[in-house]
């Protein structure tokens, strides 16, 4: 289970639900891949809303930079809401282009942010809005479900 698996109640969110459920499930295994599929779900999140929503028109570049920095992008998410998506993009970049470690911490923060996002997106588009609160608890059951997999330095005999 992960914070995002609601997303797929709704068949509208379709096109993003699937990237933001791999972006939590794959924190465990590769903190670089989750922060891309945050980016990624946020990305498609975003063009979604250009797709549906009539009081933005779609600029020139559909770059997300070009995307998020539009007028009316900006009147339709405060300050607070369009930082967060501005560092998941950021740290997105950083992960994909650069080659710098990505901290866990980082990552948990990315998907916490793209968590607020997703909130937003279904309080404004969604016709059964529920609350909801992210539950860091379930990065660690995920953490537990990875743990059986991995081996231990004494299950390789390299010289055998």
């Amino acid at each position: 289970m992960t914070n995002f698996d609601y997303l797929k109640k709704d068949n509208q969110f379709s096109s993003f639900a699937d990237v933001a459920i791999a972006a939590e499930k794959v924190l465990p295994i590769d903190v670089e891949s989750s922060v891309i599929n945050c980016r990624r779900a946020m990305e498609f999140a975003i063009k979604w809303m250009y797709s549906v929503d009539k009081s933005l028109e779609m600029p020139y570049q559909d770059n997300l930079i070009s995307l998020m920095s539009t007028e009316d992008f900006h009147d339709l998410v405060d300050d607070d809401l369009w930082k967060r998506l501005d560092l998941i993009r950021k740290v997105g970049n950083r992960a994909a282009h650069n080659g710098r470690k990505i901290s866990r911490d980082e990552a948990v923060l990315c998907l916490r942010n793209l968590f607020i996002f997703m909130d937003y997106i279904t309080y404004c588009y969604s016709n059964s809005y529920e609350e909801r609160k992210y539950d860091e608890s379930l990065l660690t059951h995920l953490d537990a479900d990875y743990a059986i997999f991995k081996s231990s330095d004494d299950d390789i005999k390299l010289k055998e």
